[in-house]
């Protein structure tokens, strides 16, 4: 997990992936090429899976969106809010609508996965656990302090430990950055594509569709 310190220039580590996945066109190492990524990242751990199952892998559109949803659902896109009420950072001040709207979205998200299964019956890799609980701890168990559920894996990962919500100050407060990956990249790029397949093999969404 990263983050920025000079935009353009400098980043951050603040937690290491236990394991990193290779997507292919047939989810095969056919050419060899995991060994020498391996060294590149200095990740000795990789392993294989095809873009399908790499689109749908839980990650920072199954996060991101869902937080900020449980925030803002009910913003009206121009009120102002007081600083002092809203969380600081966006995985360890996880509030009570956020949490059960990440988990809701993991269950449809699973409910997706489960649904291919049917169609792609020879497909190894959406025979993975896509849940927001085994993919948190696959990555980062060593450095999760409570892995009793999706919500406390998420709250006390160190790796999470430091990611912010971004906001911009406005008169009489601050609202949210819409202009941040949050909402320009994990919408377009990760939810509305679950969107678009749940549709296609009928499987309703009601979390992600609001």
């Amino acid at each position: 997990c990263c983050g920025t310190v000079e935009y353009g220039r400098t980043g951050l580590v603040i937690g290491a992936k236990r394991l990193l996945r290779i997507a292919t066109e047939d989810g095969k190492d056919g050419h060899g090429v995991k060994p020498i990524l391996a060294e590149i990242l200095k990740m000795p751990f990789l392993t294989d899976t095809d873009f399908l199952a790499s689109t749908l892998w839980p990650n920072n559109p199954s996060l991101h969106p869902p937080i900020l949803y449980g925030l803002f659902k009910d913003w009206d896109g121009t009120k102002a809010y007081d600083p002092e009420t809203l969380p600081t950072l966006i995985y360890a001040d996880m509030r009570t609508e956020s949490a059960r709207t990440m988990v809701a979205t993991s269950d449809e998200l699973c409910a997706i996965v489960e649904k291919l299964r049917e169609f792609l019956p020879s497909n190894e890799h959406l025979k993975n656990d896509f849940s927001m609980f085994h993919c948190v701890n696959e990555n980062y168990k060593e450095q999760i302090t409570c892995a009793y559920d999706a919500v406390s894996s998420v709250m006390s990962n160190k790796a999470f430990a430091k990611h912010k919500i971004p906001y911009t100050k406005v008169e009489g407060g601050v609202v949210p950055t819409l202009k941040h990956k949050f909402f320009e990249t994990d919408l377009p790029f990760g939810l509305c594509t679950f969107k678009d397949i749940a549709v296609m093999i009928g499987v309703p969404p009601p979390t992600i569709d609001a």
